[in-house]
Protein backbone atom coordinates (compact mmCIF):
# COMPACT_ATOMS: atom_id res chain seq x y z
CA UNK A 1 0.00 0.00 0.00
CA UNK A 2 1.43 3.39 -0.99
CA UNK A 3 2.16 5.89 1.76
CA UNK A 4 -0.23 8.38 0.17
CA UNK A 5 -3.09 5.86 0.17
CA UNK A 6 -2.45 4.95 3.80
CA UNK A 7 -2.49 8.60 4.78
CA UNK A 8 -5.76 9.16 2.87
CA UNK A 9 -7.39 6.17 4.56
CA UNK A 10 -6.21 7.34 7.98
CA UNK A 11 -7.66 10.82 7.45
CA UNK A 12 -10.99 9.49 6.17
CA UNK A 13 -11.36 6.96 8.99
CA UNK A 14 -10.50 9.57 11.61
CA UNK A 15 -13.00 12.03 10.11
CA UNK A 16 -15.65 9.31 10.02
CA UNK A 17 -15.08 8.39 13.67
CA UNK A 18 -15.11 12.01 14.81
CA UNK A 19 -18.29 12.76 12.87
CA UNK A 20 -20.02 9.60 14.14
CA UNK A 21 -19.17 10.39 17.77
CA UNK A 22 -20.32 13.97 17.42
CA UNK A 23 -23.60 12.99 15.77
CA UNK A 24 -24.35 10.46 18.49
CA UNK A 25 -23.83 13.07 21.19
CA UNK A 26 -26.00 15.63 19.43
CA UNK A 27 -28.84 13.22 18.62
CA UNK A 28 -28.93 11.70 22.12
CA UNK A 29 -29.19 14.90 24.11
CA UNK A 30 -31.47 17.64 22.80
CA UNK A 31 -30.63 19.98 25.68
CA UNK A 32 -26.99 20.06 24.62
CA UNK A 33 -27.77 20.55 20.93
CA UNK A 34 -26.96 24.27 20.89
CA UNK A 35 -23.67 23.74 22.74
CA UNK A 36 -22.84 20.77 20.55
CA UNK A 37 -23.51 22.85 17.46
CA UNK A 38 -20.97 25.49 18.53
CA UNK A 39 -18.43 22.93 19.68
CA UNK A 40 -18.44 20.66 16.66
CA UNK A 41 -19.05 22.95 13.71
CA UNK A 42 -15.32 23.64 13.50
CA UNK A 43 -14.29 19.99 13.51
CA UNK A 44 -16.93 18.27 11.41
CA UNK A 45 -18.56 21.20 9.70
CA UNK A 46 -22.07 22.47 9.28
CA UNK A 47 -23.06 19.44 7.19
CA UNK A 48 -22.47 16.93 9.99
CA UNK A 49 -24.30 19.02 12.60
CA UNK A 50 -27.22 19.51 10.24
CA UNK A 51 -27.30 15.76 9.64
CA UNK A 52 -27.34 15.10 13.38
CA UNK A 53 -30.43 17.25 13.75
CA UNK A 54 -32.16 15.80 10.70
CA UNK A 55 -31.55 12.20 11.77
CA UNK A 56 -33.52 12.53 15.00
CA UNK A 57 -36.86 10.76 14.63
CA UNK A 58 -39.13 13.79 14.77
CA UNK A 59 -36.79 15.68 12.49
CA UNK A 60 -36.94 13.08 9.73
CA UNK A 61 -40.72 12.69 10.02
CA UNK A 62 -41.16 16.44 10.18
CA UNK A 63 -39.06 17.11 7.12
CA UNK A 64 -41.03 14.55 5.12
CA UNK A 65 -44.31 16.05 6.35
CA UNK A 66 -43.12 19.53 5.41
CA UNK A 67 -42.06 18.28 1.98
CA UNK A 68 -45.42 16.58 1.44
CA UNK A 69 -47.22 19.76 2.48
CA UNK A 70 -45.15 21.88 0.11
CA UNK A 71 -45.80 19.52 -2.80
CA UNK A 72 -49.53 19.41 -2.04
CA UNK A 73 -49.74 23.22 -1.89
CA UNK A 74 -48.05 23.45 -5.26
CA UNK A 75 -50.54 20.93 -6.70
CA UNK A 76 -53.43 23.04 -5.40
CA UNK A 77 -51.98 26.16 -7.03
CA UNK A 78 -51.54 24.37 -10.36
CA UNK A 79 -54.98 22.73 -10.40
CA UNK A 80 -57.16 25.48 -8.94
CA UNK A 81 -55.39 28.62 -10.11
CA UNK A 82 -57.58 31.56 -9.08
CA UNK A 83 -59.57 29.29 -6.80
CA UNK A 84 -56.56 28.04 -4.84
CA UNK A 85 -57.15 30.55 -2.03
CA UNK A 86 -60.44 28.80 -1.19
CA UNK A 87 -58.64 25.47 -0.88
CA UNK A 88 -55.78 26.86 1.18
CA UNK A 89 -58.19 28.55 3.60
CA UNK A 90 -60.16 25.35 4.12
CA UNK A 91 -56.92 23.42 4.52
CA UNK A 92 -56.09 25.46 7.63
CA UNK A 93 -59.08 23.92 9.43
CA UNK A 94 -59.42 20.61 7.56
CA UNK A 95 -58.27 18.62 10.60
CA UNK A 96 -61.29 19.78 12.59
CA UNK A 97 -63.65 20.10 9.62
CA UNK A 98 -62.93 16.78 7.94
CA UNK A 99 -60.34 14.83 9.94
CA UNK A 100 -57.69 15.44 7.29
CA UNK A 101 -54.26 16.99 7.65
CA UNK A 102 -53.67 20.01 5.45
CA UNK A 103 -51.40 18.00 3.15
CA UNK A 104 -53.88 15.12 2.84
CA UNK A 105 -56.73 17.49 2.10
CA UNK A 106 -54.68 19.33 -0.51
CA UNK A 107 -53.73 16.08 -2.24
CA UNK A 108 -57.29 14.77 -2.32
CA UNK A 109 -58.72 18.14 -3.31
CA UNK A 110 -56.33 18.32 -6.25
CA UNK A 111 -57.69 15.04 -7.60
CA UNK A 112 -61.27 16.26 -7.26
CA UNK A 113 -60.38 19.62 -8.74
CA UNK A 114 -58.79 17.96 -11.74
CA UNK A 115 -62.07 16.14 -12.37
CA UNK A 116 -64.13 19.33 -12.13
CA UNK A 117 -61.91 22.03 -13.60
CA UNK A 118 -63.17 21.57 -17.15
CA UNK A 119 -66.91 21.72 -16.42
CA UNK A 120 -67.12 25.39 -17.37
CA UNK A 121 -67.46 26.87 -13.88
CA UNK A 122 -65.19 29.57 -12.39
CA UNK A 123 -62.36 27.97 -10.44
CA UNK A 124 -63.52 29.64 -7.22
CA UNK A 125 -66.80 27.75 -7.61
CA UNK A 126 -64.97 24.52 -8.44
CA UNK A 127 -62.94 24.99 -5.25
CA UNK A 128 -66.15 25.52 -3.27
CA UNK A 129 -67.66 22.33 -4.67
CA UNK A 130 -64.45 20.49 -3.79
CA UNK A 131 -64.61 21.55 -0.14
CA UNK A 132 -68.31 20.61 0.02
CA UNK A 133 -67.54 17.14 -1.32
CA UNK A 134 -64.69 16.79 1.18
CA UNK A 135 -66.96 17.62 4.13
CA UNK A 136 -69.52 15.17 2.82
CA UNK A 137 -66.81 12.50 2.54
CA UNK A 138 -65.97 13.11 6.21
CA UNK A 139 -69.66 12.59 7.04
CA UNK A 140 -69.74 9.40 4.99
CA UNK A 141 -66.63 8.08 6.73
CA UNK A 142 -68.09 8.94 10.11
CA UNK A 143 -71.31 7.04 9.43
CA UNK A 144 -69.73 4.05 7.69
CA UNK A 145 -66.64 3.93 9.95
CA UNK A 146 -64.15 4.12 7.11
CA UNK A 147 -61.32 6.54 6.41
CA UNK A 148 -62.07 9.97 4.97
CA UNK A 149 -59.58 9.20 2.21
CA UNK A 150 -61.58 6.12 1.22
CA UNK A 151 -64.85 8.03 1.28
CA UNK A 152 -63.43 10.82 -0.83
CA UNK A 153 -62.10 8.27 -3.31
CA UNK A 154 -65.76 7.67 -4.07
CA UNK A 155 -65.48 11.02 -5.82
CA UNK A 156 -64.08 9.07 -8.75
CA UNK A 157 -67.78 8.49 -9.44
CA UNK A 158 -67.69 11.97 -10.98
CA UNK A 159 -66.21 10.39 -14.09
CA UNK A 160 -68.57 7.44 -14.07
CA UNK A 161 -66.71 4.90 -11.93
CA UNK A 162 -69.42 3.21 -9.88
CA UNK A 163 -67.71 0.69 -7.59
CA UNK A 164 -66.40 3.06 -4.90
CA UNK A 165 -69.60 5.06 -4.46
CA UNK A 166 -71.66 1.88 -4.14
CA UNK A 167 -69.89 1.20 -0.84
CA UNK A 168 -71.71 4.28 0.42
CA UNK A 169 -75.11 3.43 -1.09
CA UNK A 170 -74.59 5.66 -4.10
CA UNK A 171 -75.27 4.94 -7.75
CA UNK A 172 -74.17 7.05 -10.72
CA UNK A 173 -75.00 4.76 -13.62
CA UNK A 174 -76.57 6.42 -16.66
CA UNK A 175 -79.93 4.91 -15.67
CA UNK A 176 -79.72 6.57 -12.25
CA UNK A 177 -78.63 9.85 -13.83
CA UNK A 178 -81.57 9.73 -16.24
CA UNK A 179 -84.01 9.16 -13.40
CA UNK A 180 -82.43 11.95 -11.37
CA UNK A 181 -82.48 14.53 -14.16
CA UNK A 182 -86.18 13.78 -14.81
CA UNK A 183 -86.96 14.24 -11.11
CA UNK A 184 -85.15 17.58 -11.24
CA UNK A 185 -87.11 18.72 -14.28
CA UNK A 186 -84.11 18.83 -16.63
CA UNK A 187 -84.97 18.71 -20.29
CA UNK A 188 -81.72 17.47 -21.78
CA UNK A 189 -81.35 13.69 -21.73
CA UNK A 190 -78.23 12.10 -20.28
CA UNK A 191 -77.20 10.60 -23.61
CA UNK A 192 -77.14 14.09 -25.13
CA UNK A 193 -75.03 15.58 -22.33
CA UNK A 194 -71.34 16.28 -22.64
CA UNK A 195 -68.95 14.55 -20.25
CA UNK A 196 -68.56 17.84 -18.38
CA UNK A 197 -72.33 18.13 -17.90
CA UNK A 198 -72.49 14.54 -16.70
CA UNK A 199 -69.83 15.19 -14.08
CA UNK A 200 -71.81 18.04 -12.59
CA UNK A 201 -74.96 15.93 -12.67
CA UNK A 202 -73.15 13.07 -10.95
CA UNK A 203 -71.94 15.45 -8.26
CA UNK A 204 -75.49 16.68 -7.62
CA UNK A 205 -76.74 13.09 -7.51
CA UNK A 206 -73.99 12.00 -5.08
CA UNK A 207 -74.79 14.89 -2.75
CA UNK A 208 -78.48 14.00 -2.83
CA UNK A 209 -77.92 10.28 -2.30
CA UNK A 210 -75.65 10.91 0.69
CA UNK A 211 -77.66 13.79 2.14
CA UNK A 212 -78.88 11.59 4.98
CA UNK A 213 -75.28 11.46 6.24
CA UNK A 214 -74.74 15.23 6.07
CA UNK A 215 -73.39 16.76 9.27
CA UNK A 216 -72.50 13.49 10.99
CA UNK A 217 -68.80 14.27 11.35
CA UNK A 218 -69.52 17.59 13.07
CA UNK A 219 -72.30 16.11 15.18
CA UNK A 220 -70.15 13.22 16.44
CA UNK A 221 -66.75 14.89 16.83
CA UNK A 222 -66.59 13.72 20.44
CA UNK A 223 -66.73 10.07 19.40
CA UNK A 224 -63.48 8.14 19.75
CA UNK A 225 -63.24 7.39 16.03
CA UNK A 226 -63.54 11.03 15.02
CA UNK A 227 -61.27 12.21 17.83
CA UNK A 228 -58.62 9.82 16.52
CA UNK A 229 -59.07 11.16 12.99
CA UNK A 230 -58.72 14.73 14.20
CA UNK A 231 -55.76 13.99 16.45
CA UNK A 232 -53.94 12.12 13.69
CA UNK A 233 -54.49 14.98 11.24
CA UNK A 234 -53.38 17.62 13.73
CA UNK A 235 -50.29 15.62 14.67
CA UNK A 236 -49.31 15.48 10.99
CA UNK A 237 -49.74 19.25 10.78
CA UNK A 238 -47.50 19.68 13.82
CA UNK A 239 -44.82 17.50 12.27
CA UNK A 240 -45.03 19.56 9.08
CA UNK A 241 -44.56 22.76 11.09
CA UNK A 242 -41.50 21.31 12.83
CA UNK A 243 -40.13 20.08 9.53
CA UNK A 244 -40.63 23.47 7.90
CA UNK A 245 -38.31 24.97 10.51
CA UNK A 246 -35.65 22.36 9.69
CA UNK A 247 -35.91 22.53 5.91
CA UNK A 248 -33.51 25.48 5.41
CA UNK A 249 -30.77 23.67 7.34
CA UNK A 250 -31.40 20.42 5.46
CA UNK A 251 -31.35 22.21 2.10
CA UNK A 252 -28.00 23.76 3.04
CA UNK A 253 -26.79 20.34 4.16
CA UNK A 254 -27.76 18.74 0.86
CA UNK A 255 -25.76 21.29 -1.11
CA UNK A 256 -22.69 20.13 0.83
CA UNK A 257 -23.40 16.41 0.74
CA UNK A 258 -23.72 16.18 -3.05
CA UNK A 259 -20.17 17.34 -3.90
CA UNK A 260 -18.76 15.34 -0.96
CA UNK A 261 -20.37 12.11 -2.17
CA UNK A 262 -19.15 12.76 -5.69
CA UNK A 263 -15.59 13.04 -4.41
CA UNK A 264 -15.93 9.86 -2.35
CA UNK A 265 -17.30 7.96 -5.36
CA UNK A 266 -14.49 9.28 -7.54
CA UNK A 267 -11.87 8.19 -4.97
CA UNK A 268 -13.44 4.72 -4.62
CA UNK A 269 -13.50 4.27 -8.38
CA UNK A 270 -9.81 5.09 -8.48
CA UNK A 271 -9.00 2.93 -5.44
CA UNK A 272 -11.54 0.04 -5.38
CA UNK A 273 -9.20 -2.23 -3.41
CA UNK A 274 -9.02 0.32 -0.58
CA UNK A 275 -12.74 1.07 -0.27
CA UNK A 276 -13.27 -1.61 2.37
CA UNK A 277 -11.16 0.37 4.82
CA UNK A 278 -13.65 3.26 4.99
CA UNK A 279 -16.91 1.33 4.83
CA UNK A 280 -19.44 3.06 7.09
Amino acid sequence: MAAGDATTISVLVKARDEASAALNRIASNGEKMAAGFAKHRRTIGMAAVGMGTALTGIGVAGIKAASDLGESMNAVNVIFGDGSKVIHEFGKTSARSAGLSTASFNQLASVTGALLKDVGLPMEEVAGLTTQLTVRAADMASVMNTSVEDALSAGQALRGETEAIRRYAGDVTDASLEHFRLSEGMQKSVKDMSEQEKRLLRLDLIMKQTNIMAGDFANTQESLANQLRIAGAEFTNVRAAIGAALVPAVEKLMTKIGPLLEKIIEWIEKNPELAKWITI
